[in-house]
């Protein structure tokens, strides 16, 4: 059931991300459905790490996520996606770090960084729920 949750998460971020790395590239003002802060914040010197858009890194995050699970559920070992969900340790740092940038550094809400953010947050519960530290690691197929 894990693996449908993570597979599922991982396409809506990819979209999302995806989504904000194509306006970041098209350099057009777009606006939020909601907030209003979406070219305030996809603009920002936050937008960027070495030159590579936060939102590029976000598509790459979520496609190996998705891959790594889809490799999980196919290849019925869900080790696989016992070893790649602690990738969503570091998602969900990033986007709770990005999220305190856009509150108190940047005073602007992105709706699609929220939405980001959230999916990030909703990988992390899951990975903790079904895989905290005083449970073993799994055993078993990732169809069960």
């Amino acid at each position: 059931m894990v693996v449908y949750f993570f597979l599922f998460l991982s396409v809506l971020g990819f979209l999302d991300s995806a989504f904000l790395s194509i306006q970041h590239y098209n350099r057009d003002p777009f606006s939020c459905p909601l907030f209003g802060g979406c070219e305030q914040v996809t603009s920002s010197i936050y937008s960027e790490v070495f030159g590579i858009p936060i939102a590029l890194l976000g598509a790459a995050y979520y496609t190996l996520i998705f891959i790594s699970s889809l490799y999980s559920y196919l290849a019925e070992n869900k080790r696989i996606l016992f070893l790649v969900s602690h990738l969503t340790i570091f998602g969900f740092t990033a986007s709770a770090y990005l999220v305190y940038i856009m509150l108190f550094v940047l005073n602007a809400v992105c709706f699609y960084c929220i939405i980001s953010a959230a999916i990030s947050t909703l990988l992390f519960i899951t990975f903790v729920v079904n895989w905290h530290p005083w449970k073993s690691s799994p055993k078993g197929t990732a169809k069960s």
